[in-house]
């Protein structure tokens, strides 16, 4: 009786990991991570963008897109953060654009 639930219970598990897998699928963007990634990687450089709140504001420009207009050719943004700007309605975004190796 213990083996079979022991069984029954890996199998749940192994189906629902493996149904994640193919349902979640990469979506074209880029990966981020709140700290260094464990995969092999280099550190392209630091980035940061201006995001404003205001109705009147340009549209603002992504992370990922301001990392690829400086760095040409990224792969994932690591150490993502927002602090909010004191004088006002608005928040800077920095982070590191990283190359896998």
């Amino acid at each position: 009786m213990r083996i079979a639930a022991l069984a029954a219970s890996l199998a749940v598990a192994l189906s629902a990991t493996g149904l994640a897998a193919l349902t979640s699928g990469r979506g074209g963007g880029v990966d981020h991570y709140p700290a260094v990634p464990t995969r092999a990687h280099i550190a392209v450089g630091p980035i940061q963008t201006l995001v404003e709140t205001r109705d009147d504001a340009e549209p603002n420009i992504s992370l990922a897109a301001a990392a690829r207009a400086r760095y040409d050719r990224i792969d994932a943004l690591a150490q993502v953060r927002t602090e909010p700007l004191p004088w006002g309605d608005g928040a800077l975004l920095t982070g590191i654009a990283i190359r896998w190796n």
